[in-house]
């Protein structure tokens, strides 16, 4: 079925509500055919969700010969949708609840600050580039804590660690370089080499 394209510019046609569907889109504007033939109709502020082709919309037609979409009334349900905000939005809610199957957060810089903020999950994936921590105090709370890197450098004033149980560390190499003093302390101590050990100082105590 083929429309004539109409606009509407009269000063004295009324202000009415049409249904159309949405031909073709380009931004924020529209082009909507209906029983007024085809014209171009443009986004109101108040329609979040991003006309598609093929929407059926709800069209204002002002007397001022404008065009403006209001609501998608109907989509079909396999498309996607895209909801437009402002550059500045602001969500204000007591109780926000999003729930999706899955969620993707983008954006180029994102930022979460809260008095409390907590992340749940079965698997929690962090993947970048570089990873930064700045914090007063960290507390870590865990059965099973592994890590594995290929290098690791650690700068502190001081390191205080307590072992109820075992401590084992197993390596190819190991160097201690200790700058003033280096104390051992033990109830049995137990220092064994395969082929060498090997003790140099100036003096040697034991005992």
């Amino acid at each position: 079925m083929e429309y004539e394209t109409k606009v509407l510019t009269h000063p004295s046609l009324q202000s009415s509500l049409e249904a159309a569907y949405v031909q073709s889109t380009d931004g924020q504007n529209a082009l909507v055919v209906g029983r007024f033939g085809i014209m171009q109709a443009k986004r109101a502020c108040g329609c979040l969700l991003a006309p598609e082709v093929n929407d059926q919309v709800l069209l204002a037609l002002l007397n001022d010969g404008s065009a403006w979409i209001l609501q998608i009334l109907t989509r079909d349900s396999k498309a996607n949708a895209t909801i437009i905000v402002p550059d500045k939005t602001t969500l204000a809610a007591q109780d926000l609840l999003i729930k999706s199957k899955k969620t993707s957060l983008t954006g180029e810089n994102v930022e979460i600050s809260g008095e409390t903020v907590g992340l749940t999950a079965r698997l929690l994936h962090f993947t970048g580039s570089m990873f930064l921590q700045s914090f007063q105090v960290i507390e870590t709370l865990a059965k099973n804590l592994r890590e594995t890197l290929v290098s690791r450098i650690c700068h502190t004033n001081s390191l205080d660690e307590t072992v109820k149980g075992l401590a084992s560390r197993k390596a190819n190499r190991t160097r201690v370089a200790v700058a003033t003093s280096y104390r051992l302390r033990a109830e049995n101590a137990d220092l064994r080499a395969k082929t060498t050990v090997d003790i140099d100082a100036e003096h040697i105590k034991l005992g």
